[in-house]
This record gives structure tokens, sequence and C-alpha cells, in this order.
């Protein structure tokens, strides 16, 4: 039995691991997706029928980030396999692994963004029309978010590229060490 919130989330943790040790299988072997798509089916249903099974899955799927310096693709866990999906050609896997996100993120653009990236989910907010970063109309999730910021996320919140969804080093200005004169060559 695992006790989640009060609740036996044990058939859920199971079919987690599945899918893990199924896309671990898939990097190694490139196996076929057919096993793939009814297990993301399944867990967007559960996420979608119930606030606690939600809750349980997103802590799977979507762990409070503490890799801030790798690319929300770039990995092994759960999170970096969907994340890669996203860009993926085969619509089936791209939409069943689009949706998980975005239900497990509440139907949230920045949070979807902040988890995986506007570059990846840019597919999803151009379909649903939430490419301006407008919120999604009648969801009905619960207030009761927990702050997912973690240190790590929040010292380096401000160097993270949005669109590839990881740190990425402050750049130095292409204008340093001109003169007036080449700035303005420059400009035209």
């Amino acid at each position: 039995i695992l006790i989640y919130e009060g609740y036996n989330v044990r058939a859920l943790e199971i079919i987690t691991r599945y899918l893990k040790v199924i896309l671990d299988e898939q990097e190694k072997a490139a196996t076929s997706n057919e096993l793939i798509s009814p297990v993301l089916t399944l867990l967007v249903k559960c996420a979608r029928s119930d606030k606690i099974l939600r809750h349980y899955i997103r802590s799977v799927v979507l762990p409070p980030l503490r890799n801030v310096y790798t690319r929300p693709e770039v990995g092994n866990e759960l999170r970096n396999h969907l994340c890669r999906f996203l860009t993926l050609p085969e619509m089936m896997l791209r939409d069943l692994s689009t949706e998980l996100l975005f239900v497990c993120c509440k139907e949230n653009v920045s949070r979807m963004i902040k988890h995986t990236g506007y570059g990846n989910a840019a597919g999803l907010f151009a379909k649903r029309g939430l490419l301006g970063g407008r919120h999604v109309e009648n969801t009905d999730y619960s207030s009761d978010s927990e702050d997912s910021d973690t240190e790590e996320y929040k010292q380096v919140q401000h160097n993270i590229n949005p669109v590839i969804g990881c740190y990425e080093a402050p750049k130095k200005s292409p204008l340093e060490g001109m003169s007036e004169e080449q700035k303005q060559y420059e400009a035209m």
C-alpha cells in the first residue's frame, strides 16, 4: 500500500513505474511506441478525474525543479522523456504527453513553460490559441497550489531562458568595446 495525501495510490505508482521502465527500454532498444500510448491515456484520464490523483502524478512526472542547468528534454526522468515527445512528429505520443504535462501544470501556461520550456510547448500553445500566454478558460483546478520553486530554481530564476527551459549564462553585449562610431555603423 502506498498512501499519498490519505489515499492509496499504489495502482498509480505501479503504472508510473511501468511507464518509466518502457520509456527507458525504448531509449536503449528503440522499441515500439505502442506500449506508451495506453499508459499516457490512462494517466491523463486519472489526472483529469481527481485532484489527489493529479497531485500524485504531478509529484512523479514533474517533481520540483532541481537541475535547472540542463534542458528539460535532456535526461532520464519522466519529465525529460515526456518533453522529448513534445516535439515528435508522431501525433499520438506528442498529444498525449502534451496533455499530461499541461494537466499536471493545471493548464497554466507559465507553469508549463517553467517545466518544459516555451520552445517545447509552442505547438500546444499554438494549437490552443495560447501563444500570448493567456490562461485557459473553464478550468476547474484547486487553488491550493503549493509553491514548487526550489532554492536551486529561485537562485538562477532571472537567468533561466524560458524558450529552452533552463539556465543560460549571461552573454557579453556585442556592442561592448565598440566606439560610438562603430555602434552607429552597426545600427545601420
